[in-house]
């Protein structure tokens, strides 16, 4: 876990390729839908030890 920094150059090379996909599947009819990101509490506690003042403020999933 950890943050990632991307060069701006890499980052319109992601937008390009989003744009490029979003436009083909929503000329076929298909809605774009957004998922959480699910980590488990043992990665997200050892955050606290990389960041000060981390403070993991989630919603936990505790049935499925």
């Amino acid at each position: 876990m950890g943050i990632f920094i991307f060069p701006s150059a890499t980052v319109q090379v992601m937008d390009e390729k989003k744009g490029y996909f979003n436009r083909h599947i929503k000329a076929m009819g298909v809605q774009n839908a957004s998922f959480p990101m699910f980590v488990s509490s043992k990665v997200l506690e050892r955050e606290k030890d990389h960041i000060e003042g981390f403070s993991p403020e989630v919603a936990w999933v505790t049935r499925a």
